[in-house]
């Protein structure tokens, strides 16, 4: 998914020489590249940290120890963390842009701790995987030359980006959060502390009905916004209301185990939906 978001995100970037396509092109590559290898790294490092908790919340899913060593995960990590840095390099010497390095960089660095200290802090981990989604709608203009490339940018699709950087924030913090009581007795046996643990079912549908209210009411509030926007993504924002409400009259029924894993799947597609706005603009 966040190949996808990044090439919809360059779809909005003008190139005002046909000349400049190719290099264009290249680091658009190249950003990828870096941003591929830094995720990669953050789910096996992740995967290294689990292994506790993922004998009980994924037997039959485990990547480390039933299909690679524990040590041999920990070298494909380094090879990764190898490549990410090398090709953060290169978008560096292509784009001569300081924050964008920075931003990998650091981001890399987030996700070692994210695994190894952030997630067992309540919400700390949620806010921090909230947090990089969000951040990965900006690499591409960031990429051009930040100060440039947000020029580039009509003032609605800078606005229709800060809505769908809050948009992909509030949805991965609320799937972080489902995630964390699908898994929370694996993750008690680890000794991670999740904000699962430290509510009570009502008051965890609270949390989630509540965080829920602010993406429908996000995106009413675009709405009211319909003198800058197209008909057809006024259309596509109806829809992903109706979506929305669906997905918050499900909160309300009984939640199982099977039924927090099909929520699960249901907010990833419905982050997708909202993230192809993207294509309309």
């Amino acid at each position: 998914m966040v190949a996808i978001i990044l090439l919809l995100s360059f779809r909005l970037i003008s190139i005002d020489e046909p000349t400049q396509t190719f290099d264009s092109i290249i680091l658009l590559v190249m950003v990828v590249l870096a941003t591929l290898f830094i995720m990669a790294g953050g789910n096996v490092i992740n995967d290294i940290f689990d292994i506790t908790a993922d004998r009980y919340n994924r037997p039959h899913q485990r990547y480390v120890t039933r299909t690679i060593s524990i040590s041999g995960a920990r070298r494909f990590y380094y090879l990764l963390c190898v490549l990410a840095l090398v090709t953060s390099f290169l978008v560096y010497l292509k784009s001569r842009n300081s924050v964008l390095i920075v931003i990998l960089v650091v981001t890399m660095i987030v996700l070692y701790l994210y695994s190894s200290h952030l997630k067992k802090i309540p919400l700390a981990g949620n806010l921090t995987v909230s947090i990089l989604c969000a951040l990965t709608l900006w690499l591409i203009p960031i990429a051009f030359e930040f100060s440039n490339s947000i020029g580039r940018l009509p003032d609605e699709l800078i606005n229709l980006l800060s809505f769908l950087s809050l948009f992909a924030f509030l949805l991965t913090f609320i799937r972080e959060i489902v995630k964390d009581r699908i898994d929370i007795t694996g993750d008690r046996m680890a000794g991670v502390m999740t904000l699962a643990q430290k509510t009570s079912p009502t008051q965890f549908k609270a949390i989630l009905a509540g965080t829920f209210i602010l993406v429908i009411s996000l995106l009413i509030y675009v709405l009211t916004q319909q003198d800058q926007l197209s008909q057809l993504i006024i259309i596509y924002l109806y829809g992903l209301i109706g979506t929305g409400l669906f997905l918050l009259f499900r909160l309300f029924k009984q939640l199982t185990h099977d039924e927090l894993k099909r929520t699960s799947q249901y907010l990833k597609l419905y982050m997708i939906q909202g993230i192809f706005l993207l294509a309309l603009a």
